[in-house]
């Protein structure tokens, strides 16, 4: 696990830029912004110490991150060249977790924009243990019935597309829920979301938003972090 420092953004920039990234997308992202005041919270970033912090407001440009080793393979006869892109996911995974064990009731919500819309029951998401639709909309639902890193780093890459990634922390009463989530089911997880993140950085991070703690109480991923 590599070591991530947690580092405040312009409030304004980021608002700008998840702003635009959540309007109708989906219902979770639209509830969202009609039921969060942002300047209820701050945002911030996750990113390793060697990232290029110069470059943290470039939500929509990639290479944030210092790029893996250029390696080569023979196809065809010809030397063809790559670099593996990187990303923050697999450490997030471990953080959200360690949250989601720490705190009474949390849970984690990411959509999947990427997915199969489910036709009937045969379809595959019927028979996992995490996966919830509203009409058509697919969410992954992580709670204290079944929270692992690897189902977090599952939900986090499914999420992933390349224009849309969001997830939330949320304390909604979520461990009875089973496939079929209801208006007030999503409504109740915006109402009580601790953390919202969306994808940034061309998929190598995310832009965060925190809601104001209560006096004296933690703040997110500052347990175990850096920050500044």
């Amino acid at each position: 696990m590599n070591e991530l420092i947690k580092y405040s953004l312009n409030f304004e920039l980021a608002l700008d830029y998840i702003s635009d990234e959540l309007d109708n997308v989906n219902l979770l992202s639209s509830e969202l912004l009609r039921s969060i005041d942002f300047k209820q919270g701050f945002f911030f970033s996750l990113l390793p110490k060697d990232a290029n912090i110069e470059e943290k407001h470039q939500f929509k440009a990639g290479w944030i991150l210092p790029p893996n080793p250029i390696e080569e393979y023979v196809c065809e006869g010809k030397i063809c060249r790559y670099s593996v892109k990187k990303s923050i996911m697999d450490d997030l995974s471990f953080l959200i977790l360690q949250e989601m064990n720490q705190r009474n009731n949390l849970s984690a919500v990411m959509d999947d924009v990427n997915g199969d819309k489910p036709k009937d029951e045969a379809h595959p998401c019927f028979f996992d243990n995490y996966t919830a639709f509203f009409q058509d909309e697919i969410y992954s639902l992580v709670t204290e019935k079944n929270r692992s890193v690897e189902l977090i780093s599952k939900c986090l890459k499914h999420s992933l597309s390349f224009w849309h990634s969001l997830g939330v922390l949320t304390t909604a009463d979520l461990p009875m829920v089973d496939k079929e989530l209801s208006l007030e089911n999503i409504k109740d997880i915006c109402l009580k979301t601790e953390v919202a993140f969306v994808g940034a950085y061309d998929g190598e991070g995310y832009v965060f938003w925190e809601r104001n703690p209560p006096e004296g109480s933690r703040r997110y991923f500052e347990k175990n972090l850096k920050s500044t």
